[in-house]
């Protein structure tokens, strides 16, 4: 898991769910796509049967965001 609160020059900030997307869609780590991240990490709670509806809500907003920057 990656966190980063004020003090980190990349924070983003308080933001809304489509804000939140368009920035993980966009942005890429060391460890790859942000947004790999987030789906992946989607897909391995599902498959635990760990339910977390805010991570759902947001992969599903990623999901949008990239296959709108992808042309898709």
């Amino acid at each position: 898991m990656y966190w980063a609160d004020s003090s980190n020059p990349q924070y983003l900030g308080p933001a809304s769910l489509e804000e939140m997307a368009r920035q993980i869609a966009k942005s890429h780590g060391p460890s790859g796509p942000n947004a790999d991240y987030v789906l992946q990490l989607e897909s391995a709670l599902v498959t635990m049967g760990v339910p977390d509806p805010d991570l759902n809500e947001l992969a599903h907003a990623v999901r949008i965001e990239v296959q709108g920057t992808s042309g898709l």
